[in-house]
Order: C-alpha cells, then sequence, then structure tokens
C-alpha cells in the first residue's frame, strides 16, 4: 500500500502549495500537516484528530478522503488501541493478591506462636518477651505488602483514566459549500469564532467537551464531526444552534 502521507505531499507539490498556504486555508496547524505528510499518526491527539484532519486536508487537495481514511484506518497502530483493552480487564483482577498475603500471613504467625509457645515451656519468660518485637515486625511488613499493592492498583487505575482522557475529544471541521455563512461558535463554553465565512472555505474547530456552534445559513454548510459528514446542516437562510460532543454528533 502506497504511503498516505506521500501522496499527499505530491498532490500538494502538483498544485504549487506551500505548507503555509495549506494550514491558511484549511486552518489545520503546521506540525500536524508536516505530521500527515510523514505519516506519524502519533505526532497527533488521537485517532479522532486523525481521520477529521485527513479528511479536511484530502478534500482542500481534491483527493478521495474515503479511500485515505480507510487506509488510516487499516493501519496496526490503529489495530493495537483495541488490542490494548484486554490487558486493562486482567490488570483490574489483581486486588485478590493482597488477600494470598494476608493467608500466608496468618499461618505464619500461627507457626511462629507454636514455636514460642512450646520454647517457653522450657525457658524463662525472657523467650515470650524477645518474640513480641518480632510478631510486631511481621505485622509491620504485612501492612507494608497491602500498602504497597493498593498504591499499585491506585496508580494502575489512574492510568487508566489518563488513557481513557488522552483518546476523547470533539473534532468539527464547517466546509461552506455554497453563498456564505456567519457562525457563532463556542468550545467547551468559551468563544472561539464569530463571522463570517464565504462559499469554498473551511474551518476546523477542537475541543474537549463540547463545541457549540450556531449558524446563519444552514443550508449553505457541510459539518464534518469527528470523522462524519453532514450536509446540509438545515435549510438556507435557517438559523439553527448545533452543539456536538462524542456521544451527539448530529444536529
Amino acid at each position: 500500500m502506497d504511503l498516505i502521507g506521500e501522496e499527499l505531499r505530491i498532490r500538494r507539490e502538483s498544485k504549487g502549495l506551500s505548507l503555509r498556504e495549506v494550514e491558511d486555508a484549511t486552518k489545520i496547524r503546521m506540525k500536524y500537516l508536516i505530521a500527515l505528510e510523514a505519516d506519524d499518526f502519533d505526532a497527533l491527539p488521537g485517532k479522532v484528530y486523525v481521520i477529521g484532519f485527513l479528511r479536511t486536508y484530502a478534500r482542500f487537495l481534491e483527493m478521495d478522503d474515503e479511500e485515505l481514511v480507510n487506509k488510516v484506518k487499516s493501519l496496526s497502530q490503529f489495530a493495537e488501541e483495541q488490542d490494548e483493552e484486554p490487558e486493562k480487564t486482567t490488570i483490574k483482577k489483581s486486588p485478590g493478591s493482597p488477600n494470598l498475603i494476608l493467608i500466608i500471613a496468618v499461618i505464619a504467625a500461627l507457626i511462629f506462636a507454636g514455636i514460642v509457645y512450646t520454647l517457653s515451656r522450657d525457658k524463662n519468660d525472657k523467650i515470650p518477651e524477645e518474640s513480641i518485637p518480632q510478631t510486631q515486625t511481621n505485622s509491620e511488613n504485612e501492612s507494608s505488602d497491602n500498602g504497597s499493592a493498593q498504591n499499585t492498583q491506585e496508580t494502575e487505575t489512574n492510568q487508566d483514566a489518563n488513557n481513557e482522557t488522552e483518546i476523547s475529544g470533539v473534532s468539527v471541521t464547517v466546509i461552506i459549500r455554497e453563498a456564505s455563512c456567519w457562525m457563532d461558535v463556542k468550545i467547551d463554553g468559551k468563544n472561539d469564532f464569530n463571522g463570517t465565512l464565504k462559499a469554498g472555505e473551511n474551518r476546523t474547530f477542537v475541543g474537549q467537551e463540547k463545541i457549540t456552534i450556531k449558524y446563519g445559513n444552514a443550508g449553505a454548510v457541510e459539518v464534518i464531526v469527528n470523522g462524519e459528514s453532514i450536509y446540509p446542516v438545515g435549510n438556507p437562510g435557517q438559523v439553527i444552534t448545533v452543539e456536538y460532543t462524542e456521544e451527539n454528533n448530529t444536529p
């Protein structure tokens, strides 16, 4: 299979376009354009962004975006993200190990107590007095082992939460197909863009939780949300407000 990045680069150069010109037109940052042309998809924030940026770039270059997206989805590095799921399930079963440590510690304590009792029948009271610190040491070791196991579990749980956060988010690419459209855009509750895009222009917005867009001419707009295309957003001249999230990417 041909390299995806090489196809993009050859197409761009055949049109006499620089990366700066592509960045200005697509609103995709240059470092992400460079990563796409180098097939360095790990440099992008996540799978959602790879697909969203690739669609926008390919359409700008008048290429078959579906063909390129299918090539990306077939790459092994995307399959590896799914293969990691069973490993997380295995890790979550580990809390059973402290019970085994506790059972071993109790058995060892009973054996030790029996030895002390036997020796105390033939010797002075000094022997049981000396055994007390040793018993305390065993208890301290048991507490330390349980604490270490608990800390390990908490660390693994936090790492699982961090991994889930890295691949979350929402990407919206707005493409003006005909006429022009005024827009007001808020990303994660903060104002990001307010203005008018002309026919043929496009812009990409990326957020962590949600993106809210108010369209002044919904019939002229196509949106690509997390890699899925919606066109038109509404009727010509219609003013609507749409909220995009990971779970809900339709008006």
